[in-house]
């Protein structure tokens, strides 16, 4: 797989239905990429497969394979699964020498026949912080509430499953992490959360203002709620877009859209003090990129501009329900499926 080098910003736009079942290994949204920068990214409703024997591995929503500084931020997973073998998480499957902020996943499914977390299916040397999965199952050999492997700070766990008893080894929150946090309603190994290690807390103390105000910054109340302080750090979100007459404002300088193509695709494209962002608009845009069909694709910089319905009408929705653990995962319903 050839690696995305570009940048991708969500622009607050919503990606659902995307559908990958593949038998080669580094699958998302993007496969692999290096020193890529990865924004404000919203995906639902969506899955991505590979097999979960043979020697395929790295299966992520947004990201398969993350290295060389990826950095992916303010992003968004729910009502999804994900299935696969070593390295599967819902928003990144394995980073090295990467970062993750400000993002979190909901009412999802998680399984990995080897290292699957919440978050990161596993991580070495990176940073992740600012982070949370709710309503979670991540089950398989290996699991964890957040990522396997270390620099994790300002994440929680909260009504989730982790592992069952039989895994090797399961954790919801592990002991290095700083200044996180799971709940009691917490399955760990199918136990309450209470057997786990890590810090575990009542459920009153995560309904308490005075436990997110002792914490300082990086948490706050939110819907009743302690759940880190997610802060947004977009830098190049286009508010004003005009698609009839491609006329956009951004910084109270106005622009005008000039058409291009990347291979044989279609793309609008602004100069912003000197950078090309090409403005996606559409499902073949995005496939395009995701699929690397685009010949000159890679290294380019993206910006969302509309919600984007990627189900392409034959998407084969019983290998959605085959990856699911109803377990505390409540997607769409169907909170009594079992993954076999």
């Amino acid at each position: 797989t050839n690696k995305f080098t570009g940048s991708f910003d969500g622009n607050g736009y919503t990606i659902s239905n995307l559908y990958i079942n593949a038998s080669a290994d580094q699958q998302g949204l993007f496969g692999y990429t290096q020193g890529a920068t990865i924004e404000n990214v919203t995906i639902t409703n969506s899955f991505v497969s590979i097999p979960t024997s043979g020697t395929q591995s790295h299966t992520g929503l947004i990201v398969g394979l993350g290295i060389a500084d990826t950095k992916i931020s303010n992003c968004t997973i729910s009502n999804s699964a994900v299935k696969g073998r070593s390295h599967a998480g819902s928003i990144a499957g394995y980073l090295q020498n990467s970062s993750i902020n400000n993002s979190y996943t909901v009412n999802s499914s998680i399984f990995g026949s080897d290292s699957a977390g919440g978050i990161v299916g596993s991580n070495a040397y990176c940073t992740i912080q600012n982070v949370y999965i709710a309503n979670v199952s991540v089950k398989g050999n290996n699991t964890a509430g957040i990522t396997r492997g270390a620099n994790v700070s300002n994440a929680y766990v909260y009504n989730s499953s982790i592992g069952i008893s039989s895994n090797n080894s399961y954790y919801a929150i592990a002991s290095g992490y700083t200044n996180s946090y799971y709940d009691e309603a917490t399955k760990v190994g199918g136990a309450n959360g209470t057997s786990g290690t890590g810090d575990c807390r009542s459920e009153a103390w995560f309904a308490s203002a005075d436990s997110a105000a002792a914490l300082g910054a990086a948490y706050s109340l939110q819907s009743g709620k302690i759940r880190p302080t997610l802060v947004n750090n977009t830098e190049a979100n286009i508010p004003n877009y005009t698609p009839a007459t491609k006329q956009i404002s951004y910084n109270d300088t106005g622009y005008t859209a000039t058409l291009t193509t990347i291979g044989a695709i279609d793309f609008y494209a602004i100069d912003i003090d000197g950078t090309d962002y090409y403005l996606v608009e559409n499902k073949a845009q995005l496939e395009a990129i995701r699929t690397q069909s685009a010949s000159g694709s890679l290294s380019k910089n993206y910006i969302l501009m509309a919600d984007i319905d990627m189900q392409a009408g034959n998407n084969n929705y019983d290998d959605i329900c085959n990856a699911l653990d109803g377990d505390k995962s409540g997607i769409n319903d169907l909170s009594t499926l079992n993954t076999t």
